[in-house]
Protein backbone atom coordinates (compact mmCIF):
# COMPACT_ATOMS: atom_id res chain seq x y z
CA UNK A 1 0.00 0.00 0.00
CA UNK A 2 1.42 3.44 -1.00
CA UNK A 3 2.18 5.98 1.67
CA UNK A 4 0.33 9.32 1.50
CA UNK A 5 0.92 12.64 3.27
CA UNK A 6 -2.17 11.97 5.37
CA UNK A 7 -0.70 8.64 6.55
CA UNK A 8 2.41 10.41 7.78
CA UNK A 9 0.50 13.29 9.34
CA UNK A 10 -1.96 11.02 11.17
CA UNK A 11 0.62 8.59 12.55
CA UNK A 12 0.36 8.34 16.34
CA UNK A 13 3.13 6.94 18.53
CA UNK A 14 2.79 5.67 22.06
CA UNK A 15 4.89 7.30 24.71
CA UNK A 16 7.75 5.29 26.15
CA UNK A 17 7.16 4.28 29.78
CA UNK A 18 9.08 6.02 32.47
CA UNK A 19 12.54 4.67 32.87
CA UNK A 20 12.60 3.33 29.32
CA UNK A 21 14.44 4.77 26.37
CA UNK A 22 12.40 6.24 23.51
CA UNK A 23 12.28 8.98 20.86
CA UNK A 24 11.52 12.54 21.88
CA UNK A 25 7.88 13.25 21.03
CA UNK A 26 8.53 16.80 19.77
CA UNK A 27 11.36 15.66 17.49
CA UNK A 28 9.14 12.97 16.00
CA UNK A 29 6.31 15.47 15.39
CA UNK A 30 8.64 17.98 13.73
CA UNK A 31 10.11 15.34 11.43
CA UNK A 32 6.69 14.03 10.47
CA UNK A 33 5.45 17.58 9.72
CA UNK A 34 8.48 18.26 7.53
CA UNK A 35 8.10 14.96 5.68
CA UNK A 36 4.37 15.62 5.16
CA UNK A 37 4.95 19.14 3.84
CA UNK A 38 7.70 18.04 1.46
CA UNK A 39 5.61 15.19 0.08
CA UNK A 40 2.64 17.52 -0.48
CA UNK A 41 4.86 20.02 -2.32
CA UNK A 42 6.36 17.35 -4.56
CA UNK A 43 2.97 15.83 -5.35
CA UNK A 44 1.55 19.24 -6.27
CA UNK A 45 4.55 20.02 -8.45
CA UNK A 46 4.23 16.65 -10.15
CA UNK A 47 0.53 17.26 -10.85
CA UNK A 48 1.29 20.65 -12.40
CA UNK A 49 4.04 19.21 -14.60
CA UNK A 50 1.87 16.25 -15.59
CA UNK A 51 -0.93 18.64 -16.62
CA UNK A 52 1.43 20.86 -18.59
CA UNK A 53 3.07 17.89 -20.30
CA UNK A 54 -0.30 16.41 -21.24
CA UNK A 55 -1.81 19.66 -22.50
CA UNK A 56 1.33 20.89 -24.23
CA UNK A 57 3.30 23.87 -22.98
CA UNK A 58 2.26 27.21 -24.49
CA UNK A 59 4.81 28.95 -26.65
CA UNK A 60 5.01 32.70 -26.02
CA UNK A 61 4.71 34.80 -29.19
CA UNK A 62 3.86 31.88 -31.46
CA UNK A 63 0.38 33.18 -32.33
CA UNK A 64 1.76 36.66 -33.00
CA UNK A 65 4.39 35.18 -35.33
CA UNK A 66 1.72 33.23 -37.16
CA UNK A 67 -0.41 36.34 -37.60
CA UNK A 68 2.60 38.23 -38.94
CA UNK A 69 3.37 35.38 -41.35
CA UNK A 70 -0.22 35.34 -42.58
CA UNK A 71 -0.10 39.10 -43.11
CA UNK A 72 3.15 38.83 -45.07
CA UNK A 73 1.74 36.01 -47.17
CA UNK A 74 -1.43 38.02 -47.85
CA UNK A 75 0.67 41.00 -48.92
CA UNK A 76 2.69 38.76 -51.24
CA UNK A 77 -0.50 37.38 -52.77
CA UNK A 78 -1.83 40.91 -53.35
CA UNK A 79 1.45 41.92 -54.99
CA UNK A 80 1.29 38.89 -57.26
CA UNK A 81 -2.29 39.74 -58.23
CA UNK A 82 -1.24 43.29 -59.06
CA UNK A 83 1.60 41.94 -61.17
CA UNK A 84 -0.80 39.69 -63.08
CA UNK A 85 -3.14 42.61 -63.69
CA UNK A 86 -0.24 44.73 -64.95
CA UNK A 87 0.74 41.94 -67.33
CA UNK A 88 -2.83 41.69 -68.57
CA UNK A 89 -2.94 45.45 -69.21
CA UNK A 90 0.35 45.29 -71.10
CA UNK A 91 -0.96 42.46 -73.27
CA UNK A 92 -4.17 44.38 -73.96
CA UNK A 93 -2.19 47.46 -74.96
CA UNK A 94 -0.03 45.34 -77.25
CA UNK A 95 -3.12 43.86 -78.91
CA UNK A 96 -4.57 47.37 -79.33
CA UNK A 97 -1.39 48.59 -81.00
CA UNK A 98 -1.45 45.53 -83.26
CA UNK A 99 -5.00 46.32 -84.33
CA UNK A 100 -4.04 49.94 -85.00
CA UNK A 101 -1.13 48.78 -87.11
CA UNK A 102 -3.39 46.48 -89.07
CA UNK A 103 -5.75 49.39 -89.69
CA UNK A 104 -2.85 51.54 -90.89
CA UNK A 105 -1.72 48.80 -93.25
CA UNK A 106 -5.22 48.39 -94.59
CA UNK A 107 -5.57 52.14 -95.10
CA UNK A 108 -2.23 52.26 -96.87
CA UNK A 109 -3.22 49.41 -99.14
CA UNK A 110 -6.50 51.12 -99.96
CA UNK A 111 -4.75 54.39 -100.71
CA UNK A 112 -2.30 52.61 -102.99
CA UNK A 113 -5.11 51.52 -105.30
CA UNK A 114 -6.32 55.12 -105.75
CA UNK A 115 -3.00 56.89 -106.35
CA UNK A 116 -0.21 56.46 -108.82
CA UNK A 117 2.41 53.77 -108.47
CA UNK A 118 5.02 55.92 -106.70
CA UNK A 119 2.69 57.48 -104.07
CA UNK A 120 1.21 54.21 -102.73
CA UNK A 121 4.66 52.73 -102.29
CA UNK A 122 5.73 55.74 -100.28
CA UNK A 123 2.59 55.69 -98.15
CA UNK A 124 3.00 51.98 -97.54
CA UNK A 125 6.63 52.40 -96.51
CA UNK A 126 5.67 55.17 -94.07
CA UNK A 127 2.84 53.06 -92.68
CA UNK A 128 5.09 50.05 -92.26
CA UNK A 129 7.75 52.17 -90.55
CA UNK A 130 5.17 53.64 -88.18
CA UNK A 131 3.78 50.19 -87.48
CA UNK A 132 7.22 48.81 -86.72
CA UNK A 133 7.88 51.66 -84.29
CA UNK A 134 4.56 51.05 -82.51
CA UNK A 135 5.17 47.33 -82.31
CA UNK A 136 8.72 47.74 -81.05
CA UNK A 137 7.73 50.28 -78.40
CA UNK A 138 4.76 48.20 -77.27
CA UNK A 139 6.87 45.05 -77.12
CA UNK A 140 9.63 46.78 -75.15
CA UNK A 141 7.18 48.31 -72.68
CA UNK A 142 5.36 45.02 -72.26
CA UNK A 143 8.60 43.14 -71.59
CA UNK A 144 9.71 45.76 -69.05
CA UNK A 145 6.38 45.60 -67.24
CA UNK A 146 6.41 41.81 -67.23
CA UNK A 147 10.00 41.66 -65.95
CA UNK A 148 9.37 44.18 -63.18
CA UNK A 149 6.12 42.54 -62.12
CA UNK A 150 7.69 39.08 -62.13
CA UNK A 151 10.69 40.27 -60.14
CA UNK A 152 8.54 42.00 -57.51
CA UNK A 153 6.20 39.05 -57.19
CA UNK A 154 9.05 36.54 -56.94
CA UNK A 155 10.94 38.60 -54.36
CA UNK A 156 7.83 39.14 -52.24
CA UNK A 157 6.92 35.45 -52.34
CA UNK A 158 10.46 34.40 -51.43
CA UNK A 159 10.51 36.80 -48.48
CA UNK A 160 7.12 35.54 -47.29
CA UNK A 161 8.17 31.89 -47.58
CA UNK A 162 11.44 32.58 -45.75
CA UNK A 163 9.56 34.37 -42.95
CA UNK A 164 7.08 31.51 -42.57
CA UNK A 165 9.90 28.93 -42.56
CA UNK A 166 11.83 30.91 -39.93
CA UNK A 167 8.73 31.18 -37.74
CA UNK A 168 8.08 27.45 -38.06
CA UNK A 169 11.70 26.68 -37.11
CA UNK A 170 11.57 28.98 -34.07
CA UNK A 171 8.25 27.50 -32.94
CA UNK A 172 9.53 23.93 -33.39
CA UNK A 173 12.78 24.66 -31.55
CA UNK A 174 10.91 26.34 -28.69
CA UNK A 175 8.40 23.51 -28.41
CA UNK A 176 11.19 20.89 -28.44
CA UNK A 177 13.14 22.73 -25.75
CA UNK A 178 10.02 23.28 -23.62
CA UNK A 179 9.00 19.62 -23.93
CA UNK A 180 12.51 18.46 -23.01
CA UNK A 181 12.53 20.75 -19.97
CA UNK A 182 9.15 19.43 -18.87
CA UNK A 183 10.28 15.83 -19.20
CA UNK A 184 13.46 16.58 -17.23
CA UNK A 185 11.52 18.38 -14.48
CA UNK A 186 8.95 15.61 -14.31
CA UNK A 187 11.63 12.93 -13.99
CA UNK A 188 13.36 14.92 -11.26
CA UNK A 189 10.11 15.33 -9.33
CA UNK A 190 9.27 11.65 -9.72
CA UNK A 191 12.72 10.74 -8.37
CA UNK A 192 12.23 13.11 -5.43
CA UNK A 193 8.81 11.64 -4.70
CA UNK A 194 10.17 8.10 -4.90
CA UNK A 195 13.06 9.03 -2.59
CA UNK A 196 10.74 10.69 -0.09
CA UNK A 197 8.29 7.79 -0.26
CA UNK A 198 11.07 5.28 0.49
CA UNK A 199 12.34 7.50 3.29
CA UNK A 200 8.87 7.82 4.82
CA UNK A 201 8.27 4.08 4.48
CA UNK A 202 11.63 3.24 6.07
CA UNK A 203 11.05 5.74 8.83
CA UNK A 204 7.54 4.43 9.42
CA UNK A 205 8.88 0.87 9.57
CA UNK A 206 11.62 1.87 12.01
CA UNK A 207 9.09 3.56 14.25
CA UNK A 208 6.82 0.53 14.12
CA UNK A 209 9.71 -1.74 15.09
CA UNK A 210 10.63 0.62 17.89
CA UNK A 211 7.07 0.63 19.19
CA UNK A 212 6.96 -3.15 18.99
CA UNK A 213 10.20 -3.36 20.93
CA UNK A 214 8.90 -0.89 23.51
CA UNK A 215 5.84 -3.03 23.92
CA UNK A 216 7.94 -6.11 24.48
CA UNK A 217 10.02 -4.24 27.03
CA UNK A 218 6.88 -3.22 28.85
CA UNK A 219 5.70 -6.82 28.87
CA UNK A 220 9.12 -7.93 30.12
CA UNK A 221 9.75 -10.17 27.10
CA UNK A 222 12.86 -8.34 25.92
CA UNK A 223 16.02 -7.34 27.64
CA UNK A 224 16.89 -3.68 28.02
Amino acid sequence: MSLTPADIHNTQFAKAPRGRRGYDENDVDVLLDEATGEMIRLLEENNVLRHRLGAGAPVDGREADRRAARAELSAATDALDRAHRACDRAEQEARLVRRQLDEVNQAAAAAATERNETSPERVLMMAQHTAEVYVREARDESQILLAEAGERAGRTLREARDAVAAIDRRSHDYQSAAAADLVTDRERVLRDIDKLTRFAADYHGALQRHLHRQGRLIDGTASQ
